[in-house]
């Protein structure tokens, strides 16, 4: 190292007297040679240098913040641990309005946080290869669905009438479903309950695609716990106060004064 630093100095002296006409010379191609290799030791030895400042900083830092969370775990868990249940349903609502409403409030892309909520259906009920019929009432919590249009090719004079009924546990909401066949009519009545929509209940249900088709539906309507599907085509409807007519179907429904709505359908 000695030998290569007195072989350097004497590379620049020669340049200084050069470029002061004092040197009539050129570099020789051994000193070229040790001049490039001085320079990339000393490259070398900064970026080596620079590596385990870093590194020991971020060390630290990481020491640091381990400490720290360890510190708040225990804090939090003695905190939570002496809570009376009235303390604990306070800190839990603080909570909630600190990470969700804070952070993701209505203004916000709903998208924004539904993906961090991890997907863990297995099988999306509105993604399916077959459906032996064509119109569905699906509940957007729990993914069970009955079908609307229910009727058979060859209808016998025993079927009178056949019953269906649906029911949602998080948002308390039935739905009863009344088939005439020999009339080809349906007349479906939707108790709505609480108005609730999980949407840890819609990720371990649907697909990512149809919960963000279901979304857009949500904003046409304030019932938000059921959907109209066509299993054809695949498009969603939402249940208000109208009238529509889909490939021959008359959908009817009409809502009355204690928020229950009744669907009527004529095929």
């Amino acid at each position: 190292m000695k030998k290569l630093w007195k072989r350097i100095t004497s590379i620049l002296r020669g340049l200084r007297d050069y470029y002061s006409y004092e040197y009539d010379g050129f570099l020789s191609q051994s000193d070229k040679a040790y001049l490039l290799l001085g320079a990339l030791l000393v490259c070398l030895i900064s970026i080596v240098a620079t590596s385990w400042i870093m590194y020991f900083s971020y060390q630290k830092n990481d020491e640091e913040y381990e400490k720290g969370l360890y510190d708040f775990l225990n804090t939090a868990a003695a905190y939570t641990a002496n809570l009376t249940d009235d303390e604990y349903q306070m800190v839990a609502e603080e909570l909630r309005h600190q990470l969700a409403f804070t952070n993701f409030n209505a203004d916000n892309d709903i998208e924004m946080y539904m993906k961090y909520i991890a997907n863990t259906a297995e099988s999306c009920p509105l993604d399916q290869e077959y459906y032996p019929y064509k119109y569905y009432l699906v509940m957007t919590n729990n993914g069970e669905m009955e079908p609307i249009d229910c009727w058979a090719e060859e209808i016998s004079d025993d079927e009178v009438v056949s019953f269906g009924a649906l029911w949602d546990e998080v948002s308390e909401t039935s739905v009863r479903f009344l088939y005439y066949p020999n009339k080809r009519e349906t007349e479906i009545t939707i108790s709505a309950g609480r108005g609730t929509v999980s949407a840890h209940k819609m990720k371990q249900t649907f697909c990512d695609e149809c919960i963000r088709k279901l979304f857009d539906v949500f904003e046409e309507t304030v019932l938000e716990e059921l959907v109209i599907f066509d299993s054809k085509s695949g498009e969603l409807y939402p249940i208000r106060e109208m009238d529509m007519e889909i490939d021959g179907h008359i959908i009817e429904i009409c809502l009355d004064e204690q928020w229950n709505y009744t669907i009527r359908v004529n095929g």
